[in-house]
């Protein structure tokens, strides 16, 4: 008889095997291919199962600008830190000023995959991304400044 799980991990929920991209490997293969390195905020490394989803991925949210609608540019910068049920996950967000963590929000499946975000798998890209969004919206300013 199966028992539900309790504790922290209990909302967790899995894809099934026969949805696991992971499980059609064989498995001599798998202990290779479902994992990878996922730098952590503290600077940390550890071992995330790709079976986790997007737990443990870095990502921006976008809006259009204000000044040029015909660009986006980045509203919040976030890391998915927890799997909830259904397919919602917790999510968060990091201050602009200083880095630090802010506050904790949910945000679906649907949003985190939608067109207004994008993902990154290490906190270096994310933070490539976010400075080389910064200089794109400098240099349209600088254009649009001279003309």
């Amino acid at each position: 008889m199966l028992r539900p799980r309790t504790g922290p991990m209990a909302n967790v929920v899995a894809l099934p095997p026969a949805r696991d991209p992971v499980f059609a490997l064989a498995p001599e293969l798998r202990d290779e291919r479902d994992t990878a390195m996922t730098e952590t905020t503290e600077g940390r490394q550890r071992k995330r199962r790709r079976t986790e989803g997007l737990i443990d991925l870095f990502g921006h949210t976008y809006i259009p600008d204000q000044e040029d609608p015909e660009h986006q540019v980045i509203q919040n910068q976030f890391q998915i830190i927890r799997r909830m049920r259904g397919d919602r996950y917790v999510v968060q967000l990091f201050s602009w000023l200083d880095g630090g963590p802010t506050e904790v929000v949910v945000m679906t499946e649907a949003e985190l995959l939608g067109p207004n975000v994008k993902l990154y798998a290490t906190e270096e890209n994310w933070h490539t991304a976010s400075e080389k969004a910064h200089e794109r919206r400098r240099y349209r300013r600088e254009a649009r400044r001279s003309q």
